[in-house]
């Protein structure tokens, strides 16, 4: 049987990145960027993020994409990556307690 290299071993048992598509992290990269560029670097931190905003604009990117639109015109990549991009920001303003949850309330969701 052949012996594991030390190294290979305790890198099992750190954080993964090999399953993420090498194109989507590139992809994300250059959005990410584009919004680093137009609205400032982690400007998300210095001043809080609405939930409402980011529904809003994952909608849009959404709906563009289900409509048949591939690349947002203003930035020329996927809507999907826009997409992942947004979520990113809203996954980080929550880590950062950067983050206004102005999510609907489950009595706001009810259809009866």
């Amino acid at each position: 049987m052949k012996k594991l290299n030390p190294k290979a071993v305790q890198g099992k048992k750190k954080n993964r990145t090999s399953s993420i598509p090498p194109q989507f992290i590139l992809a994300l990269g250059r959005v990410m960027q584009h919004g680093a560029d137009k609205y400032g670097k982690y400007n998300w931190r210095e001043t809080p993020i609405d939930a409402a905003d980011y529904v809003d604009a994952i909608n849009r990117h959404f709906i563009a994409w289900w409509s048949g639109e591939d690349l947002d015109p203003d930035s020329g990549e996927s809507h999907l990556v826009h997409l992942a991009a947004c979520c990113c920001v809203v996954w980080d303003a929550i880590q950062q307690d950067s983050f206004n949850d102005n999510r609907l309330t489950q009595e706001e969701i009810r259809d009866d």
